[in-house]
């Protein structure tokens, strides 16, 4: 996993957790920092991700248990239970709190500006994009998806 200056947590701290957890359970996955803009991380398979924007170490790392427990449910229980008993069990083993989704705020999220991209609309920013969003001017749903970029002056 790079390195990344411009995140909160601390990344080092993350891949030692997931080591000792690869050790304790051995089911070995592979850890990506992402883009994730309106959750904390997700699981699949083999591979865990983590959102780019959690504002704190102990976030990452309850968010890092909450998906092992996912990985280790699937990979070697055969569990597709999502949030089961199984689930809970496993997560509150390993030390997550075992509840489906994060508590507190993702931190600088940058925002989206669609523009349709047949009449020229431009539209409210929002943080993540929405595959069924249509233009409110022309209801079509080619969007032109763009960063907002903010200038401060001083």
């Amino acid at each position: 996993m790079p390195i990344d200056e411009h995140l909160a947590f601390d990344t080092t701290s993350v891949e030692l957790h997931l080591h000792w957890l690869t050790l304790r359970y051995g089911i070995e996955v592979r850890l990506l920092i992402a883009d994730l803009r309106s959750r904390y991380g997700d699981q699949k398979g083999d591979r865990i991700r983590l959102s780019r924007y959690i504002s704190s170490d102990a976030q990452a790392i309850d968010t890092l248990r909450h998906e092992y427990a996912h990985a280790v449910a699937e990979l070697k229980h055969r569990s597709k239970a999502g949030h089961g008993r199984l689930w809970r069990r496993l997560a509150t083993e390993m030390g997550a709190r075992p509840r489906s989704c994060g508590q507190g705020p993702l931190l600088a999220v940058p925002l989206l500006e669609p523009a349709c991209t047949a009449c020229g609309h431009k539209h409210t920013p929002i943080a993540r994009r929405s595959r069924r969003a249509r233009c409110r001017a022309c209801r079509s749903s080619r969007l032109d998806w763009r960063p907002v970029v903010t200038t401060r002056f001083s």
